[in-house]
């Protein structure tokens, strides 16, 4: 085959490893997220007793956009602390619908090896989000807003209004 007809098939192959690279053919399409006030945030799923226990402890910083949903099996009272926590948290409590219940800011405990102060829900709890300090204030989030679920597995599907 001459050189002149491979330029073409090049130029094909290339866009193809470029489109492909881009995100054309994404290998994991789960990409947990949830809208909140239309904001929405990349969030890690807690969804056992072991990635809840952890939580967001250990972290120097939470990117902005991003957080943790923490989802239990049935909405009951639920109560976080600040274990191990090296930044300030924001935390929403959140029904089974998705409703938000509270709002807390979770500042460092001064010895976060042995927390003192507990968060707990206003009502049954079965999600509970987190994101950086100062984020709910940022985005007007208030309780009786609806959050929306995108990509999470057993979580309400988004309301159609």
């Amino acid at each position: 085959m001459h050189a002149d007809a491979l330029m073409p098939l090049c130029l094909m192959a290339l866009t193809l490893v470029l489109a492909l690279s881009a995100g054309g053919c994404d290998d994991d399409p789960a990409n947990p997220r949830v809208v909140v006030n239309g904001h929405t945030f990349f969030v890690e799923v807690a969804d056992d007793v072991i990635s809840r226990t952890r939580g967001l402890s250990g972290r120097g910083h939470i990117e902005p956009e991003t957080g943790m949903l923490f989802v239990f099996d049935r909405a009951t009272e639920q109560t976080f602390w600040m274990k191990d926590c090296l930044v300030p948290i924001d935390i929403a409590f959140l029904d089974a619908q998705g409703r938000i219940l509270n709002l807390a800011t979770m500042p460092v405990e001064p010895d976060p090896s042995r927390p003192r102060t507990r968060y707990t829900s206003a009502g049954p709890s079965q999600y509970v989000l987190e994101t950086a300090a100062g984020t709910w204030r940022r985005i007007g989030a208030r309780p009786g807003m609806t959050v929306t679920f995108l990509d999470i597995p057993a979580a309400p599907e988004p309301a159609t209004e």
